[in-house]
């Protein structure tokens, strides 16, 4: 039971010290850069070689918040969930985790960032999905189940419009910042909600 605590906590700290990593490089650098607009460019702008703060957004704001979301999901897996969902959505978490560490170590313009956001974005909604699914079943959260279905989606809309906006050839890095960053943060701060919610209650889960 001590363990399971502690794993817990884990999954609770290194899911909020990812949110608050990614949003702060990304709002810092983005207030820091002249001639930046955080409602109209792309994150991943702000990496580019050359940028002022490209080592601050791709390390703080990619790289290490991808770290803290596969050690979160790591921690949590010590909790032994055994239904479906819940090991699914762990998973998800975790390729999301390593999808963004690569994505911070290969900056924009590189087909791998853009290949790893967006692998990182949907195992987010995936986990996302199935996290809610065992909150609306366990947990009666009704509010952390709909906003998780809600933020879930959104993060599906925003993947589904890159990649129709890329194979048509349209650029579209010029006019999706404020939809990139509010899918981006609310999926950070809803794991670390779910995670929160479960250190709260300071028991094991009970799986059918």
């Amino acid at each position: 039971m001590i363990v399971r605590l502690g794993a817990h906590r884990a999954f609770a700290v290194a899911s909020v010290a990812a949110a608050v990593l990614h949003a702060s490089a990304v709002l810092v650098a983005g207030f820091s850069t002249p001639d930046y607009s955080q409602s109209q460019r792309a994150i991943s702008d702000l990496g580019i070689a050359g940028q002022p703060y490209a080592f601050l957004v791709n390390y703080l704001g990619f790289a290490l918040p991808g770290v803290f979301i596969l050690l979160a999901a790591l921690s949590a897996n010590k909790l032994r969930a055994s239904s479906l969902l819940p090991r699914l959505g762990l998973k998800c978490m975790a390729c999301a985790g390593v999808f963004l560490i690569v994505a911070g170590f290969y900056p924009f313009p590189s087909w791998i960032h853009l290949t790893s956001a967006l692998l990182a974005g949907i195992s987010a909604a995936v986990s996302i999905l199935g996290f809610s699914v065992y909150v609306m079943k366990h947990k009666g959260s009704s509010v952390l189940a709909v906003s998780g279905f809600t933020i879930a989606l959104l993060i599906l809309i925003d993947a589904a419009t890159w990649v129709l906006a890329e194979s048509r050839g349209i650029r579209i890095h010029a006019f999706m910042g404020f939809q990139q960053r509010l899918a981006s943060f609310s999926a950070f701060f809803w794991f670390s909600a779910f995670a929160i919610a479960l250190a709260r209650q300071r028991k094991v889960p009970k799986y059918p």
